[in-house]
C-alpha cells in the first residue's frame, strides 16, 4: 500500500522547484483544491488581479468553482512568469475553469503545470481555459503535463486575439495514461498573431487526441502551428487540425504541420490536417508525416562510435528540442529541457 503524502513532502517538492524563485506569483491547487498557504502572490504589479476562480466570483455567486482568475490592467507588463501549479497525491476527480484577460497593451506569460508525487495516483482532470488578448498584447501561454501514467486529462483552451495581438501557445504532454486536449483560437482583430507548438511523448497503452482550430476571421491575421508526437508499444496519437478562413479575411498567412514518429508496429498514428478556405487572396499550407527514425542518421552516429541506444535517443531528443527551444523564457526553456532528457534516461528503446 502507498504511504500519502505528507504537508511536508510537499512543501519539498515546492522549496526543490527550478522556478521557485524565478516568477513573479503563484497560485498552487493541490488535488484539484486552491492552497493559498502553498501559493505566493504578495509581489504583483499594481492593479493585476491573479487568484483563484473561487475567491474570484464568491461575491457574485453561489456556484463557486476551481481555477484561477486573471486580469491584467492596460498596459501591465509582467516580465516574469505567472505559475500556475496543480499536485496531485491522491486519487481525484477534478473540474478546473480558468479565465484569463490580458487588456490592450499588456503582456504576460502564464506558465501551467501539472504534476504527480506519486506514480501510483490516478487523477481525472477536466480543465477550460479562456484567454482574451487585447489590442495589441501579448500572450505566452506554457503548458506543461507530467503526472502519473495512470492519469486522465481532458482539456479545452479558447484563445481570442485582437488587433496586433499575439498569441504563443505551447503545450507539452510527457506523460498521462489518456489525453484529450481541444484547442479553437479566434483571430478577430486585424494583424493578430497566433503561434502553437505542441509535443507528446506516449508509450505503452497510452492515448492521446488532439482537436485543433484556428479561425482567421477577418484580414491580414497570421497563424503558425506545429504538433509533434511519439508513439511507441501500442501507444495510439490522433491529430486533427484546421485553419479556417472567412470570406472577407483576406491577406491572411496559416501554417498547419504535424509531424510524427511511430516507433513500434503496434503503436497507432492518425492525422488530419485540413484547410477551409473561403477567398483567394490567402497564403496557406498543411502537411503531416509519419515514419520511424532515420536509418541513415543512425548509421551515421554508428560509425562515429555511438552506441545505438544513445543514438536513437539523440534523434528522439532532437526531435522534441525543435518545440522546446521555441519557448522565450529561459528558465523554463532549461527546465522542460532536464525533463526531457530524463524522459530518455527511462526508457529504453529496443
Amino acid at each position: 500500500m502507498t504511504k500519502p503524502v505528507t504537508n511536508k513532502a510537499v512543501l519539498s517538492h515546492l522549496k526543490k522547484h527550478p522556478l521557485q524563485d524565478s516568477t513573479a506569483a503563484r497560485l498552487v491547487f493541490l488535488n484539484g483544491c486552491y492552497a493559498p498557504k502553498l501559493s505566493n502572490i504578495s509581489s504583483l504589479p499594481k492593479g493585476l488581479c491573479f487568484l483563484s476562480y473561487k475567491e474570484a466570483i464568491k461575491k457574485h455567486t453561489k456556484m463557486a468553482k476551481n481555477g484561477v482568475f486573471c486580469y491584467l490592467p492596460k498596459g501591465t507588463v509582467v516580465c516574469k512568469p505567472l505559475h500556475l501549479l496543480f499536485l496531485t497525491t491522491e486519487n481525484r476527480k477534478t473540474q478546473l475553469q480558468n479565465f484569463l484577460v490580458l487588456d490592450s497593451n499588456s503582456q504576460a506569460c502564464i506558465y501551467e503545470e501539472h504534476t504527480s508525487l506519486l506514480s501510483t495516483t490516478i487523477q481525472e482532470t477536466e480543465i477550460i481555459a479562456s484567454f482574451i488578448v487585447g489590442d495589441n498584447a501579448k500572450l505566452d501561454y506554457i503548458k506543461l503535463h507530467h503526472g502519473s501514467s495512470k492519469d486522465q486529462y481532458k482539456g479545452e483552451t479558447h484563445v481570442t486575439a485582437l488587433a496586433n495581438s499575439q498569441a504563443k501557445i505551447q503545450h507539452l504532454f510527457l506523460d498521462g495514461g489518456k489525453i484529450e486536449e481541444k484547442l479553437h483560437i479566434v483571430l478577430e482583430g486585424e494583424q493578430a498573431e497566433s503561434s502553437v507548438q505542441s509535443m507528446s511523448w506516449l508509450n505503452g497503452k497510452r492515448y492521446a487526441n488532439f482537436d485543433v482550430e484556428i479561425e482567421h476571421k477577418i484580414a491580414k491575421t497570421v497563424s503558425q502551428t506545429l504538433y509533434k508526437s511519439i508513439a511507441n508499444d501500442q501507444a495510439h496519437s490522433s491529430f486533427r487540425g484546421k485553419i479556417f478562413i472567412a470570406k472577407n479575411a483576406m491577406g491572411c498567412e496559416g501554417l498547419l504541420k504535424n509531424h510524427n514518429l511511430l516507433l513500434s508496429n503496434k503503436a497507432q498514428i492518425d492525422t488530419l490536417p485540413e484547410l477551409e478556405i473561403y477567398n483567394d487572396d490567402v497564403k496557406c499550407s498543411h502537411g503531416s508525416t509519419v515514419g520511424d527514425l532515420d536509418e541513415q542518421a543512425l548509421f551515421y552516429l554508428a560509425s562515429r562510435g555511438i552506441a545505438k541506444q544513445d543514438a536513437r535517443a539523440m534523434l528522439l531528443y532532437a526531435f522534441l528540442e525543435e518545440i522546446v527551444d521555441k519557448i522565450d523564457q529561459k528558465i523554463i526553456k532549461e527546465y522542460l529541457k532536464k525533463l526531457l532528457r530524463g524522459k530518455l534516461q527511462e526508457i529504453i528503446f529496443l
